[in-house]
């Protein structure tokens, strides 16, 4: 038999051969190999790709097995043809499987076994397909990766390439020659780029493998011998190589890759000198014109255009290219020891400026490596990875013996360590990606030569620059560095392993407090965690008690950290503090328990207590997930899981859900607790808390798989534990679907669809998830087998469908796309037949179709993606998949589409339903080209093209269903109607203007008002009603369009070889025309973005196209834009940020990234600095476009992307000196674009603002020298900048430059260091002088800059001489030069908080200068406040002993302040900065005064009756006061009297805002410290003559009712309230709770419930008060159920204190909204049964009778909207279940009026219902899946009618026979309506109230 051709070797071929080896000729093989065939065809599939590699792994070994046990047992085998057969089958699987590693071995064994003992049939075959695969004229990337891959698997595979590596290398010559060649001309493509780097890779297994056949070709001279042709391909190819080193374009993989292959040649010298004189000789001569000599290869000059003139030698500092770094790289990883440590003296004539005297090669790579890493940004990266290789080669080397410790010790005295620790700290905080971190690695080897060295000779004295050790000098540096700062503890981390943490403590005593600051940030968080672990391993590796010793150390940190009043420290401990802890040293997880349990024991308050609890359940979760069998209190669980705040019920969760085995059964507490708990939880605002409860819904999911598997094994053993876990899961099951209807919230059935996706992952997608030993696919059949007999856990039947597909219509994308990925994943399509609703699978999907297209049909954007996934829903399923055809007319008459079944065609089905929607589509555009009005109002074309979209898509589909030969034309002809839609829209927008600009707004408003009526045309704003329709509608439109020419290019372009018509150059072409007209034309950023959408992927398609010429579209585009940029015909608005010409130009550069290619970037960087940098006209408009200006907002959208940071970071420099200069501008265009643009650069520069952080310290500090070296070009343009401003003068407000702003803003965001430089000593005095300015906001920013160029010990004698100097007479009339010296103080204090010292010494330089405050002729309230602030945070610095020495003099400084101010006649003028005066004086006397001081109380009552600015001053300080959580202004007793000066101060005050002051001040007070003897009464409310103008709207009147909440408890405490005042005030605060109340209304009484609700509910006499009462209970429900998450909240504190039962769950006093719910339901059963008025009201809340039937009259069909927070059809189950309650606790107490007012509602409610089942059994719809009734206004209405009635007929309380039995005939009926038995919820109730009559 002829050997089978490796290239044809198809699954047909195959079939052939398990013919033939099934044949009883070969007997043997069938029985050596029988799973042979089948294992073989699924290897040569593309199956493979995607499959589990574990089991063919498997079957490879057995078949390894079975061919070794044949060969061994056998002898001599006669059957050539079979083993020609079987050798040619595992040659082809090689190559198949050779990019799959693990394939390819175990292939690689058979081959191997087949080759030693037949290598006459096996090596001939190998032959073969390398000759017809590889050794060709072109090669493909895929064939050379193949080779790449099976040369490192196969040796025998490289035996046989020896013989051929002429050839081999010819073929590599060829292919690298014709990529070269491409990059010279400019068209290298994305494939050539692949190609060029499998090459290189090629080239360096091969001079790996083949080093003994390559070296005498590269050194001898063999140009006579026979080796003369394999010397010639390797000259050419190094020559190649040597050009990919010298040019800049090609992508540095394949740079770096090529320098590792030319040091791999390198390395095959004879000797190691030789190699070493080789790479400098390489190294030095890179950029040289002249050949280079590498042995006796010469290599040829290929200029690339980058060659220096003349220079055959080039010295390190010209060494600035990818190419040099690349050998440097290589040579450090490459290079054998002995050439590393190989002489090469006289080369070089500079000599060595690290050794002297010294020619190492490896010491001498130190040089160029660091002067890289001084160099560009841009190779930082590279460089430093270079610097770190280089230290582990140094300690390997060092570490392979004795005999080479003399380069140690020479390293170790020599400046290297000097040097490298300079550049360490300069990058230790690079802005560079990943170079922080290669810092921190070299600096813990650096640590690690230094132990070396005191290993060997003790402790040497150094010869280099660093006189102490390395420890010492990075402890001081860290020392002395700024907690903010985070390089520091970086360093510290790696000091760490070296020093005692003793020592540490003993250097750095605030190591525990910078930590806790560091905590509380975003970003040191994970630093500071690292110093603390590293802190713990030393506790756990050191002697003596571990648990003793982390209790003295860091006991006191944690408890700060978890009790902290600061939420994001909180946080921060309990993800980052207490796991590492615990993983670190898990014994001390009882001690940290009991630690905190004795906290929560003893807290001071509600919140401390909050806090601890948060603390208590997050340590819990973590021992649980640590330790097995750890037992959880009960009593504490339950507080958190019913607690109010989110992370405590969400960490109490995690601790019922987490367990160290995944297979432990739930137990029965366990089970019964979540099905309490877990109801509550499902509609919670916090998206932060349903993401951590699907995280362990799922760990409960498969805990109970996990369980489930393990206990089937034996499932007549275990059958309760078994069934118990199934009843669970189904549980859970039915509680998501039971809350999926209609009304619900969006949080709600968003977390149920969550979790019943969770289910299916665990339980249905079993056999997708990796499984633990044990836990087979055999396993879970039986484990639902079981499931099936119980007849639970029936996750895909037909209801839960309907649930699903009914959420595909909710109103939020969110909803929608999670509901189609189950259904599309999870549900079969068989689940359609219904029986009972006589709907057939046919039926139902018409139905689906005709709702989908009617809501595809709307101008609505969430309607269309809703219709989009229901159709594209049936196009997969139905259409694709069954190949149903449906016959679809749309009716003009209805604006709805009919759609009928046609039959079964699979063929045609798909290209049927694709024809509809693009004929839909083409009628609807030309309906809008006749009428746009008519045609956005009946026929929007969006929802279509949205369908459209959808089904392009899905990727693979289209292509697979509709031949070529039919799609082209479908394809040419949607590309064409995509941009005649695009068109329109824009001649709709424009009024038919076909110039390339951007129209004004103006312009859009009338050509939008000639389509309206006459009677709308007078309007000319574009955002009125009128226009916002047609607007949005154009710009869906555009956006739909835009994106569907995208998805067509980048899916027949990109993933497939069809759509030749759409790949036509002119076509393409065309479409970016017409993309770069949308950016330019269209001001809509909704058709922007859409654009862009589109945009994304026709870019990326084209770049990655093996056509060079399709490769270029992009590029050119771009050009056009630059070249229309620098000729200045762009034109686009200054004010909308230039259109959308920046998102082109970011699109394209993205797109290019995406395949790894920046060429894009730098030509449009290098153009838009040119273009933005070029002078302005000499007249210009302030309205005109400029280039400069469009320039600068493309630079700003390019630095705005988070995506391009790390390449754009060598740019920051050239941008703020862009932005620096452009502040000078004359146009003020350019001045706006500019500041936009140095607010992303300062956010790259120094990051994001950083929350969390005291404000008074900067966590973005960058030192001087380390802004000099990283951004190098700033440092000298700022100097030469603030000297021309100096020079200008700073005393004129007209001469003040604009370019001081930016410079200034960048100066207050360096931090200080502790040596001074040039640039320091340059700019300080400028930034002095401005400090003095005229203008505010200039001085400021002088004074946050003034710091950083201060050394730490300059600060305190600088803040003297300058507070002395306002004590000279001379500068009294200088009021700005005063305020600056002010703020420069101010800001030096915040430097230095805790230094009590300079703290004093200012503070006794202030009193020094107090005629600041008593000279009223010499000075003003502003530079007076300023003066109160320093010496405010003068005396906040104090230390307590010092605070007692300055008491009493500064206590009579301020009284003698107040004194003055009271006095001091109020000025004619009005008098800047008089209220700040007054409010920084009041802070300085509640700082120096004792809170419970009679001084301090006598100064707030006068204050509180004083001036205007001294009134809202008091107020304010007060407010400050009460929320400080202070201790020392923790005192009832003041709190209470001040409550009562409060309220007889309402009297004299006539100002609203000072009387809303003090009534918030009043209420807040009560809330804190509770009511008093001394509370107001109503009647003293009377007295208040302003009440009776109050606004019922305003704030003030809520505010009222809070006031009045206080006098009506202090009334009823009392005993003289009255009921007329219970009543207004019950009245109004329902009144306010109501639908119409606003926020703040409803905000007021829910305070108001906390305040007296309780006292109101709980009277003796409340039997006296049923109206009030009945108020109360109503507004508490209106409030437990607001939209607003605060009130719900405060409404759930009201009732968190109601009294209940001692045998209630809920004893805890601050419990979750839900659970209050509950609780409030409870109490009203218990307290109130007895009230008429108040069952009649709660029944008329349950149903308002009528409503049912006037929203049956007037359907609307639309997808299902989010209702809030306001879930009425949940809150009616509630109201069901209370009024049930009352009603049979009463049911012998029914008074005669109670009895007939109930039947007088059920008559109406009968009414409706039996209204209601008339309507729909008249009704002629025929969609029973998405009927009217499934709205959730219509829905939620009739669940609460059935809910009455079933009320009515359980509780008893209607007793009439006849209403009995139509109530009975109704529901009945209802229950045969076909629309409802489709619906589970409503099913639910109609059987419960039927099953209820029967019995």
């Amino acid at each position: 038999m002829k050997t089978i051709a490796l290239d044809s070797m198809t699954l047909d071929k195959m079939a052939e051969v398990a013919t033939f080896l099934s044949s009883p000729d070969s007997p043997w093989l069938q029985r050596t190999f029988p799973d042979g065939i089948c294992l073989f065809k699924h290897l040569l599939s593309d199956k493979r790709v995607n499959a589990d590699t574990d089991p063919l792994v498997k079957r490879l070994k057995t078949a390894q097995k079975c061919l070794h046990t044949y060969l061994v047992e056998s002898g001599e085998i006669t059957h050539n043809i079979e083993l020609e057969i079987l050798g040619d089958i595992l040659v082809s699987c090689m190559w198949s499987c050779a990019e799959n590693i693990r394939l390819g071995r175990e292939i690689e064994k058979l081959l191997e076994m087949m080759r030693k003992r037949y290598p006459e049939i096996i090596k001939p075959l190998i032959k073969s397909r390398l000759e017809s695969g590889v050794f060709k004229v072109t090669v493909d990337s895929k064939s050379l990766n193949k080779v790449s891959c099976v040369l490192d698997q196969s040796s025998g595979i490289r035996d046989i390439c020896k013989g051929q590596l002429s050839d081999l290398l010819n073929c590599l010559l060829t292919t690298l020659t014709r990529v070269t060649r491409a990059h010279a001309v400019g068209r290298l493509t994305k494939s050539d780029q692949d190609l060029l780097y499998t090459v290189i890779k090629v080239c360096l297994q091969v001079f790996q493998y083949y080093s003994d056949d390559v070296s005498p070709c590269v050194w001898t001279d063999v140009s006579q011998d026979t080796n003369g042709d394999l010397q010639l391909a390797l000259e050419n190819l190094l020559t190649e190589m040597v050009y990919i080193l010298r040019a800049e374009s090609f992508s540095s993989d394949c740079v770096l890759l090529t320098g590792s292959a030319v040091m791999f040649l390198l390395n095959t010298a004879p000797t190691s000198e030789v190699t070493g004189f080789s790479f400098w000789t390489l190294l030095h001569q890179l950029d040289s014109k002249d050949e280079i000599h590498i042995g006796h290869l010469i290599l040829q000059n290929k200029d690339t255009g980058f060659f220096q003139s003349n220079t055959k030698e080039t010295s390190c500092d010209s060494l600035y290219r990818l190419g040099h770094l690349s050998l440097l790289r290589g040579f450090v990883t490459s290079a054998e020891t002995a050439t590393l440590l190989s002489h090469n003296s006289g080369y070089l004539d500079h000599g060595d400026e690290v050794i002297k005297g010294d020619n190492y090669n490896l010491v001498r790579l130190f040089q160029p490596i660091l002067h890289f890493c001084k160099g560009p940004v841009n190779l930082q990266y590279l460089a430093f990875q270079a610097l770190s290789k280089w230290y582990k080669k140094v300690l390997q080397i060092i570490n392979k013996g004795d005999s080479n410790f003399t380069v140690l010790e020479n390293l170790y005295n020599s400046s290297v360590l000097s040097l490298t620790w300079d550049l360490i700290q300069l990058n230790c905080d690079s802005p560079v990606d990943n170079v922080a971190e290669f810092c921190v690695e070299i600096c813990s080897m650096l640590l690690e030569l230094e132990q070396l060295v005191k290993s060997k000779k003790g402790n040497v004295t150094k010869g280099g620059a660093m006189a102490k050790e390395l420890t010492d000098v990075i402890l001081d540096h860290v020392v002395s560095t700024s907690w903010t700062v985070k390089s520091r503890y970086k360093l510290l981390k790696v000091v760490l392993s070296f020093v005692s943490f003793s020592k540490i403590e003993e250097l750095y005593s605030d190591l525990a407090t910078h930590l806790l600051q560091c905590l509380s940030t975003s970003t040191l968080a994970v630093s500071a965690t690292d110093v603390y672990r590293a802190c713990l391993i030393q506790i756990r590796s050191g002697a003596g008690d571990i648990g003793a010793t982390w209790t003295s150390q860091w006991w006191n940190f944690m408890e700060q950290a978890v009790t902290s009043d600061l939420s994001l420290l909180r946080q921060n401990a309990m993800v980052y503090l207490v796991p590492t802890t615990l993983k670190a040293l898990p014994d001390l997880s009882e001690c940290i328990l009991t630690h905190i349990t004795t906290c929560l024991e003893n807290c001071l308050n509600v919140e401390h207590r909050n806090r601890v609890l948060l603390a208590w359940v997050s340590v819990a979760k973590v021992i649980r997930s640590l330790i097995s069998g750890f037992k959880v209190p009960e009593e504490t669980l339950s507080e958190a899981a019913f607690h109010s705040n989110d992370d405590v019920r969400s960490a109490a969760f995690g601790i019922l859900c987490t367990t160290l085995k995944t297979a432990e059964p739930l137990s029965l507490w366990e089970d019964l607790f979540l099905r309490k708990t877990l109801p509550l939880n499902l509609n919670v605002d916090s998206a932060a808390f349903r993401q951590r409860l699907m995280g362990d819904v799922k760990k409960l999911a498969i805990r109970c798989r996990d369980s489930g598997l393990a206990l089937v094994k034996s499932a007549h053993k275990n059958k309760d534990s078994l069934t118990a876990t199934v009843d669970f899961v189904d549980w859970l099951l039915e509680l998501c679907m039971t809350n999926l209807h209609p009304g619900v919230s969006f949080q709600r059935r968003k977390t149920c669809l969550e979790i019943f996706q969770v289910l299916l992952q665990i339980f249905k997608g079993f056999h997708e998830s990796k499984h633990k030993k044990g836990q087979d696919q055999e396993n879970m059949n039986r484990f639902m087998l079981f499931c099936k007999e119980m007849e639970k856990m029936d996750f895909c039947c037909t209801a839960n469908w309907l649930c699903i597909l009914h959420c595909v219509v909710d109103g939020t994308d969110e909803v929608q796309n999670l509901a189609n990925t189950i259904l599309m994943k999870y549900f079969p399509p068989s689940l359609l037949e219904d029986s009972r609703a006589a709907l057939t699978t046919e039926g139902a999907v018409c139905q689906i179709l005709s709702h989908g297209l009617q809501l595809c049909n709307t101008a609505w954007s969430p309607n269309n993606n809703s219709g989009s996934l229901l159709c594209q829903y049936v196009w997969n399923r139905y259409i694709c998949g069954e190949g149903l055809c449906f016959d679809i007319d749309y009716q003009t008459d209805t604006n709805h589409h009919c759609v009928r079944y046609s039959g079964k065609d699979k063929a045609k089905s798909p290209l049927k339903f694709i024809q509809f929607v693009i004929r839909d589509i083409q009628e609807a555009v030309e309906l809008a080209g006749h009428s746009p009005l008519v045609g956005a109002d009946s026929r929007p074309i969006q929802g279509m093209f949205n369908l459209l979209n959808s089904l392009l898509s899905e990727k693979g589909n289209v292509t697979e269903v509709i031949p070529d030969k039919t799609l082209e034309p479908i394809l040419e002809n949607v590309v064409r109607l995509s941009l005649q839609t695009t068109q329109l829209m824009s001649d709709i927008l424009t009024g038919g203007d076909n110039s390339d600009t951007c129209v004004s707004f103006a312009d859009i408003t009338t050509s939008l008002a000639n389509l309206l009526p006459s009677t709308t045309q007078t309007l000319r704003d574009v955002s009125s009603s009128d226009y916002r329709p047609l607007l949005t509608w154009c710009a869906n439109n555009t956006k739909e369009s835009c994106i569907c020419v995208g998805r067509i290019v980048e899916m027949f372009l990109l993933e497939n070889n069809s759509g030749d018509c759409i790949a036509q150059l002119p076509w393409l072409q065309r479409l970016g025309d017409e993309f770069l007209s949308v950016f330019i034309r269209h001001r809509h950023w909704g058709a922007i973005d859409g654009c862009r959408v589109g945009f994304t992927p026709y870019c990326t398609a084209l770049f990655s196209s093996s056509n060079a010429k399709f490769c270029c579209l992009p590029k050119q585009l771009l050009a056009k834009v630059l070249e229309n940029l620098t000729s200045n015909s762009a034109a686009s608005s200054v004010t909308r940020r230039s259109g959308g010409l920046p998102v082109l130009i970011q699109t394209v550069i993205v797109s290019e990234k995406i395949i790894g290619q920046t060429e894009c970037l730098s030509l449009t960087l290098s153009s838009l600095l040119s273009v933005a940098a070029s002078p302005l006209p000499t007249t210009i408009s302030q309205t005109q476009d400029l280039p400069q200006v469009h320039a600068i907002n493309m630079l700003n959208t390019l630095f705005s992307d988070a995506g391009l940071v790390h390449l754009l970071v060598s740019y920051i420099s050239s941008g703020m000196v862009l932005v620096i200069n452009s502040f000078s501008s004359q146009s003020w265009a350019v001045r706006n674009s500019a500041t936009q643009l140095f607010s992303t650069l300062i956010s790259r520069m120094f990051g994001q603002k950083k929350s969390g952080t005291d404000s008074s310290s900067n966590p973005n500090s960058m030192t001087i020298t380390e802004f000099s070296a990283h951004y190098p070009k700033l440092c000298p343009l700022i100097v030469t900048k603030l000297e021309a401003a100096r020079k200008a003068g700073f005393h004129s407000v007209a001469q003040l430059p604009p370019v001081l702003f930016p410079i200034l803003t960048i100066l207050s965001h360096l931090a200080p260091q502790t040596a001074t430089n040039s640039f320091v000593e340059s700019v300080r005095d400028v930034v002095c002088q401005a400090a003095y300015s005229p203008v505010y906001s200039l001085r400021e920013l002088a004074a946050k800059a003034f710091p950083a160029l201060l050394q730490p010990c300059e600060r305190q004698t600088i803040a003297e001489y300058m507070l002395h100097r306002l004590s000279i007479s001379s500068v009294k009339c200088r009021l700005n030069y005063v305020h600056g010296i002010l703020q420069q103080v101010d800001k030096l204090l915040d430097c230095e908080k805790s230094s009590d010292k300079m703290a004093s010494s200012c503070l006794n330089c202030l009193l020094k200068s107090d005629w600041l405050i008593f000279d009223a002729d010499q000075s003003c309230d502003f530079v007076k406040a300023m003066y109160m602030e320093v010496m405010l945070k003068c005396w906040v610095s104090l230390h307590s002993e010092t605070k007692m020495a300055l008491k009493e003099k500064i206590q009579s400084f301020a009284e003698k302040c107040l004194l003055s101010k009271n006095t001091t006649s109020t000025p004619s003028k009005f008098q800047i900065g008089e209220w700040l005066f007054s409010l920084e004086l009041m802070k300085l006397l509640f700082s120096v005064f004792e809170w419970d001081d009679g001084c301090l109380q006598q100064i707030i009552s006068t204050s509180l009756h004083s001036t205007s600015e001294m009134r809202p001053a008091c107020v304010q300080c007060l407010k400050n006061s009460l929320k400080s959580r202070d201790v020392q202004f923790d005192n009832k007793p003041v709190w209470l009297q001040i409550k009562v000066s409060l309220f007889q101060s309402l009297r004299n005050y006539g100002e609203n805002c000072m009387i809303s002051e003090c009534l918030d001040l009043i209420v807040d007070i009560h809330e804190r410290y509770g009511p008093s003897m001394d509370d107001p009464c109503p009647l003293d409310i009377d007295t208040l003559t302003w009440t009776n103008d109050l606004d019922p709207s305003s704030i003030l009147s809520a505010q009222f009712l809070e006031m009045s909440a206080i006098c009506i408890r202090s009334a009823v405490e009392k005993g003289c309230v009255k009921h007329s005042e219970l009543d207004v005030f019950s009245e109004k605060l329902e009144l306010f709770t109501g639908l119409n109340g606003t926020n703040r209304q409803q905000m007021a009484a829910a305070r108001s419930l906390c305040i007296t609700g309780c006292c109101i509910l709980t009277a003796k006499t409340k039997k006296n008060l049923e109206l009030p009462i009945t108020r109360l209970i109503m507004s508490t429900f209106n409030l437990l159920h607001s939209i607003q998450p605060d009130v719900r909240a405060v409404a759930g504190q009201f009732v968190s204190r109601l009294p209940r039962r001692s045998s209630d769950i809920w004893q805890h006093t601050d419990l979750q909204t839900a659970v209050c719910i509950q609780v409030f339901c409870e109490f009203v059963i218990a307290e109130f049964s007895w009230s008429d008025h108040c069952i009649l009201r709660l029944c008329a809340r349950l149903y308002e009778p009528g409503v049912i039937l006037e929203l049956l009259d007037q359907p609307e069909v639309s997808t299902d909207s989010d209702t809030g927070g306001r879930e009425l059809g949940v809150e009616g189950k509630y109201l069901h279940g209370m009024l049930l309650s009352i009603l049979q606790n009463r049911a012998n107490v029914v008074g005669l009026y109670l009895c007939a007012e109930l039947l007088s509602i059920m008559e109406k409610a009968l009414r409706d219902l039996e209204g209601c089942c008339q309507f729909l059994s008249q009704s002629k719809e025929d969609n029973v899946i998405f009927p009217a009734l499934a709205s959730p206004e219509t829905f939620t209405c009739l669940t609460r009618l059935l809910l009455f009635a079933d009320l009515s007929l359980t509780s008893g309380m209607v007793t009439d026979a006849d209403v009995v039995d139509r109530v009975e005939k109704s529901v009945q009926k209802l229950s045969q309506v076909r629309v409802l038995c489709l619906k589970p919820f409503l099913g639910e109730i109609l059987q419960k109230i039927l099953v209820g009559q029967s019995r």
